[in-house]
């Protein structure tokens, strides 16, 4: 049976004879997607219990700039097109919490038409829907608050602290500016992805300057401003404090994904920089950027900041994922099968007793790729 209970607010105040659906009754029917209202405070303690049960994500991505109902869901169709299969990939591929998303951005409605329909009709609903490895969670403004706190919980807990977080601002609206001041100062990497949107190119312009000083910045800007001088001033001022915390993005222009990895990694090298070499190597590796990371990560010049047990760790990982060109790029610098069998746990790299009386040979078991990598040694 449906579960109603009067409307009453985390604060315990009730709003008249307003009825409102429960968790219970949100998800009942429902198996691929989990709704909360979060104005009740027992779903609201659901919705913190349902994330805290989940596997961690290896990295949080929030929307930013789509706070106006009217524009939410008016992206370019050639944008639409490469934000869709970009996040999808990456979505399957890695776990990610993509926040204040939409079934729109990832082409998703027609297959939760009935989400959809909820989501617009009520405000306190907030849904969780798993997409691959990941988790999309949409929401309206009324739930900003919760998640900010769930986002602050996350930075400061030792368990989860290395959880890389960025931004993704898209189109833009009115509090825009203040998002990126706020995230400059939390030092959470944002992207701004240009020709989004109006509010979105403006801002762009700030970072990416042709020219100096504030009328020179003015005289860049489109023809239509909407930002007021004193917001883009006040945006000016932080330039100097935004080195590698600021990225601006041209999808079809830029690498979408490449602009992401840049600001992961730019996260992680912030929370977890005595660990930052091997996780940037594991992202890259997850979503397939080779060429990203002999550019950005692995070559002449930065193998000096690496030790022999990171590009061990690293040829681990690379060859249980079978990622071929990640273990010959590790071999070249320096990386070892040998170094790796007296540091590994897994079965898979310890040597072969029958095998030790010639030095220097080197047997692995399993198939594929592994049966022939004692023949590099």
């Amino acid at each position: 049976m449906t579960e109603c209970l009067p409307m009453q607010n985390r604060n315990g105040y009730g709003n008249g004879t307003l009825l409102a659906l429960t968790a219970n009754s949100l998800n009942e029917f429902s198996k691929n997607s989990r709704k909360f209202n979060i104005f009740i405070d027992r779903d609201e303690q659901e919705f913190r219990r349902y994330l805290s049960e989940e596997s961690l994500p290896h990295v949080i991505i929030k929307i930013i700039g789509t706070n106006n109902e009217q524009t939410r869901h008016s992206l370019r169709a050639s944008i639409q097109n490469i934000f869709k299969q970009i996040m999808n990939n990456l979505m399957e591929q890695t776990n990610i919490w993509l926040l204040n998303g939409s079934y729109e951005m990832l082409d998703l409605e027609d297959e939760f038409e009935d989400d959809r329909k909820l989501f617009e009709n009520n405000p306190n609903i907030l849904i969780c829907r798993r997409v691959g490895k990941s988790q999309l969670l949409i929401y309206h403004s009324q739930a900003y608050d919760l998640i900010e706190s769930i986002l602050a919980q996350i930075q400061h807990q030792q368990t989860t602290s290395h959880i890389p977080i960025i931004s993704l601002l898209l189109q833009g609206d009115k509090s825009s500016v203040e998002s990126i001041i706020d995230n400059i100062s939390k030092r959470i990497p944002t992207i701004i992805l240009k020709g989004t949107g109006i509010i979105a190119n403006q801002i762009a312009v700030v970072y990416e300057p042709t020219k100096s000083g504030f009328q020179s910045l003015l005289d860049d800007m489109p023809t239509e401003q909407i930002i007021p001088n004193n917001d883009l001033r006040r945006l000016t001022y932080t330039i100097q404090n935004t080195r590698n915390t600021i990225f601006v993005c041209q999808p079809g222009r830029d690498e979408l994904d490449e602009s992401i990895l840049r600001a992961v990694n730019s996260a992680i090298e912030i929370i977890d920089p005595s660990h930052a070499q091997v996780r940037k190597l594991s992202f890259a590796l997850r979503w397939n950027k080779i060429h990203y990371t002999q550019i950005n990560i692995l070559n002449q010049n930065k193998i000096i900041h690496w030790t022999n047990d990171e590009l061990d760790q690293c040829l681990e990982f690379a060859i249980i994922s079978n990622a071929v060109p990640f273990v010959e790029l590790l071999f070249e610098y320096g990386a070892s099968l040998q170094r790796l069998a007296f540091i590994s746990d897994a079965e898979l790299f310890k040597i072969d007793p029958d095998r030790r009386s010639k030095k220097g040979e080197f047997a692995v078991y399993n198939f594929g790729l592994y049966r022939t990598l004692f023949i590099w040694i």
